[in-house]
Formats: C-alpha cells, sequence, structure tokens
C-alpha cells in the first residue's frame, strides 16, 4: 500500500510540474520568446519529440522529480532578437511568474471541481461526551447550520 501511495505522490507531483512549466511555455510563445526544450523529469530521456517547424524539443525524462522550459539564450548572450535575455524586462518577468500563475489557477480550477462533485460537508452530531452540559438543546443526529455568539 505504502508504494500506491508514493505512486500517486509522484503522478501528482508530475501533474503540478507539468502545469507549472505550461505556464511558463505558454507566456514564452505569446511573447515570442524562441524556446528550446520543453521536458517533464530530469535525467535521460526516456521520450523526445522534435517540433518540425520550431525545431522545439519536447521530451519527458527519466527521474520525475522536476521539469525545465530552455528558453534561448537565458544563461549567456545571445545575438538572437528572440534569446531570453534580449526580450523586454516586463516580458521576462510575465514568463518567470507565469509558472506559479498556473499552479494558483490550477489549484483554484481542482478545488472548485472538487467541491462541485463533492459538495460541501456539514457538521452532524453524531455522538456525546459522558460528562457534556447540553441540556437537551442538541441531539444525535442535529446538523449545525450556524454558529453564534449566544450560548
Amino acid at each position: 500500500m505504502t508504494f500506491l501511495y508514493i505512486l500517486l505522490a509522484l503522478a501528482v507531483l508530475l501533474v503540478l510540474i507539468t502545469v507549472h512549466e505550461l505556464g511558463h511555455y505558454i507566456a514564452g510563445k505569446i511573447f515570442g520568446f524562441q524556446i528550446n526544450e520543453f521536458a517533464i523529469g530530469f535525467g535521460p530521456a526516456i521520450y523526445k519529440h522534435t517540433n518540425k517547424k520550431t525545431g522545439e524539443v519536447f521530451s519527458i525524462r527519466a527521474l520525475p522529480l522536476g521539469g525545465y522550459c530552455a528558453f534561448e539564450g537565458e544563461d549567456e548572450e545571445n545575438p538572437n532578437p528572440k534569446a531570453f535575455n534580449n526580450m523586454a524586462p516586463w516580458k521576462r518577468l510575465i514568463v518567470l511568474v507565469s509558472g506559479v500563475l498556473f499552479n494558483f489557477i490550477f489549484g483554484i480550477i481542482t478545488a472548485a471541481i472538487f467541491l462541485m462533485v463533492n459538495g460541501y460537508g456539514v457538521p452532524k452530531i453524531t455522538d456525546f461526551s459522558p460528562n457534556n452540559y447540553n441540556d437537551g438543546l442538541l441531539k444525535k443526529g442535529d446538523v449545525i447550520l450556524a454558529v453564534t455568539e449566544k450560548r
């Protein structure tokens, strides 16, 4: 059972990483950055696909503990006008922040879907402690809809 929980945790982590990196990728495409590779995971590539039009490489790698979206000219000076360091600072900032923003939006959407499917739970009285001071106000099966300052 523990092994299944580890697999589930890795699957959830991969979804979060993919959403995060997708945020960087989409923002980069919108603003015209040259993207060299979009990868999920680290280490040797298990699967690789190269887009023939743009030259972008999409890969899934062996270690599912991260990912990256490699932009042209991210680490060095590059004469390419579409290189990361040659773009306007406000565009670079949006590309950098978009990963976190996508995770935030994904969390809101996931929570909304969860609540729509499962609904909200309401507190229901199931039992009383032996020394309760209820005075018969509450009974087993009562549902608490609101709490006020009155006693």
